[in-house]
């Protein structure tokens, strides 16, 4: 049976199913994510969304794991990637996103605006 010959009442059952199925699937990954978190992983820049503009006390700019679901938080990069150096600079503690609405880098009205870390070019002589 496609679409179109499903009824009104078994349409709104399929959709009831995935809608539950990507409910499921998005507290599964902000699990796992919180559970690195606990851990103490170490994130890579590329799984994090950084702020457009605010950092951290320390310099850094404040950013989350992607994946980290709507109960989540804003923590400073350096101690998400493990740059921060042990006894070194204080840092702003965690900011929840249901507490503080702090734009990213991925917002179009930002222009781009970010609090990433440049990338450092490597040239190679010789090349």
């Amino acid at each position: 049976m496609n679409l179109a010959d499903m009824s009104d009442y078994q349409l709104h059952t399929l959709r009831a199913q995935v809608d539950a199925e990507q409910q499921r699937r998005y507290r599964d990954r902000a699990d796992s994510v919180l559970q690195r978190l606990e851990q103490g992983s170490r994130f890579d820049d590329d799984e994090l969304i950084y702020a457009a503009a605010k950092r951290c006390t320390c310099g850094a700019g404040m950013a989350y794991p992607k994946g980290i679901g709507m109960h989540g938080f804003w923590e400073c990069s350096d101690l998400l990637t493990h740059r921060a150096q042990p006894g070194g600079k204080p840092h702003t503690q965690r900011l929840s996103f249901a507490a503080y609405e702090i734009p990213t880098e991925k917002m179009r009205s930002m222009g781009g605006a970010s609090t990433r870390p440049a990338l450092v070019s490597v040239s190679v002589e010789g090349a």
